[in-house]
């Protein structure tokens, strides 16, 4: 059973939600036909995300941990979430302008806002009742997958990207089971509150 919990704990630290853009804008820029584009502007484009939708919210986190507002980190306590989920979505709305203003697709851009909406709606389901930021993550990516898939937007059949995807949810969601940090219903509410909002966003284009 330790073995189990270990590896829950690698792929819940390897799918911490903060990283879920950047493995989105690393997928579209190498997965689509983005690829065409130089490298050196997909890296620029991957730092940029990173630095902002990553490093920034989680250097933010880590100071408010340790001068006391927040009881934990990980924000596993529901009461701990409000403002880091506010800074997050403004750093996710502030890339999808970023990312609108290099003249990127506008379904990357939307990604973003539909990242944003998404975590607007868990913080305010977070209010009365905690859902799984972790299961909200990786059911955005799923179904923004299954959306570049659907539209013909990668450069091969990546049908099997999209599978793997689900099978690497499917993990996520029950290593939150296994460390006991939700129940399944606020696993499943979290999954469908991310395909909900990109699906939802990007029917838009």
């Amino acid at each position: 059973m330790k073995l189990i919990e270990q590896i829950a704990h690698i792929f819940s630290i390897a799918f911490i939600p903060l990283l879920i853009p950047t493995y989105a804008i690393i997928i579209a820029l190498w997965g689509t036909y983005l690829d065409f584009t130089s490298l050196s502007t997909r890296l620029t484009v991957v730092a940029v995300v990173f630095a902002f939708t990553t490093m920034l919210p989680a250097i933010f986190i880590y100071l408010m941990f340790r001068m006391g507002f927040i009881k934990d980190a990980g924000l596993n306590e529901r009461t701990d979430r409000f403002i880091p989920i506010i800074i997050t979505s403004i750093s996710y709305i502030g890339i999808a302008f970023y990312l609108n203003r290099i003249n990127a697709p506008e379904w990357l851009s939307l990604f973003m806002i539909a990242t944003a909406l998404g975590a607007l709606t868990m913080l305010f389901v977070s209010l009365r009742w905690k859902i799984s930021g972790h299961a909200m993550g990786v059911g955005g990516l799923c179904a923004f997958i299954f959306i570049l898939c659907y539209r013909n937007y990668t450069m091969s059949d990546s049908i099997w990207l999209f599978v793997a995807s689900v099978i690497v949810a499917g993990i996520v969601c029950s290593s939150r089971l296994i460390l006991k940090r939700h129940t399944l219903a606020q696993v499943v509410a979290g999954f469908f509150n991310g395909v909900f909002w990109i699906v939802a966003t990007e029917l838009i284009v």
